[in-house]
């Protein structure tokens, strides 16, 4: 191979390292994958919902579940009032408990560290909340909702890339729009 070629080359694979490398600094260096879209019959339904319920939310061991499902109950503005049950002025219409803890993997990206980044670590995980509504008025009344999706997380500068694309995100994925508007569906469509 000529000196000439060799350089062709070597400035081909820099530039590509270097496009990864400054995709991840923009992009993040993880990237997960969004909730379903709504269809328009789905965004119909929605639309037109809104519960006139005060919604008490029971502490989970660890907290951070309960905290998880207060934030994200109260972004699909369904109900009157959500929070903690001790925090409501009265009594809440729906009770909320989180009965199952839905979190990432633990996983510790070795390969991915001693490349800074340049191979990446794919983990398939699961996102969302899964709770129960118990009417205060009717304990009989319980209804269970799991609004659950599953997905790669991709971490590496390649993440970057990723996010680009319209599935994909660098923040923490229920906290997007998506999964808010999947989680009211579901909440509706249980109900119904």
């Amino acid at each position: 191979m000529t000196l000439k070629r060799k350089s062709k080359v070597l400035l081909i694979i820099v530039s590509v390292l270097a496009f990864i490398f400054i995709s991840g600094l923009i992009g993040g260096c993880s990237s997960s994958v969004l909730a379903p879209a709504l269809s328009e019959e789905e965004e119909a339904i929605v639309e037109h919902a809104h519960l006139n319920f005060v919604v008490g939310v029971e502490e989970s061991n660890p907290k951070i579940y309960a905290d998880k499902l207060i934030t994200s109950l109260r972004r699909t503005n369904l109900f009157k009032q959500v929070d903690y049950i001790n925090n409501l002025s009265g009594e809440p219409d729906i009770i909320a408990k989180v009965n199952e803890n839905i979190y990432g993997s633990a996983v510790i990206p070795i390969f991915t560290a001693i490349t800074l980044g340049f191979f990446p670590t794919w983990v398939e995980e699961e996102h969302g909340n899964s709770f129960i509504l118990q009417w205060k008025d009717n304990m009989n009344k319980t209804i269970n909702v799991r609004s659950v999706y599953s997905g790669y997380t991709v971490l590496g500068w390649i993440s970057g890339l990723l996010n680009i694309l319209p599935d994909r995100t660098s923040s923490e994925s229920i906290s997007h729009p998506r999964y808010t508007a999947r989680l009211a569906y579901d909440i509706v469509r249980t109900l119904n």
